[in-house]
């Protein structure tokens, strides 16, 4: 039985209220997916601010553009997708293009 099961059965079993086990089971829940996140991420936060997530290949640079700037990527249209951006520059994922940046 998993550990999320076996908490909901002892708070139902202690008397609380069917409400309060479902809320008490999405907290614990959330928890150990911030603790599993943490352990994969060797600590960094960046699934919360959105660095560390990987984009996907058909994000176009607009988007991209809105989100770290209007300089960000130059000499590129609008129109072109991460993954011919990634192929020309020869950079392996966003993060790197970014350091390039930098």
């Amino acid at each position: 039985m998993q550990a999320s099961a076996r908490l909901f059965i002892r708070l139902a079993a202690s008397g609380y209220c069917y409400d309060h086990c479902k809320h008490r089971l999405n907290v614990y829940e959330e928890w150990m997916m911030a603790k599993r996140f943490a352990k994969e991420l060797n600590g960094r936060q960046g699934v919360k601010r959105g660095d560390s997530r990987r984009k996907r290949g058909d994000t176009q640079v607009k988007t991209l553009r809105a989100q770290y700037g209007e300089q960000f990527l130059p000499g590129f249209r609008a129109t072109t997708r991460l993954d011919a951006v990634l192929k020309k520059t020869g950079a392996e994922s966003l993060l790197q293009l970014l350091k390039k940046k930098k």
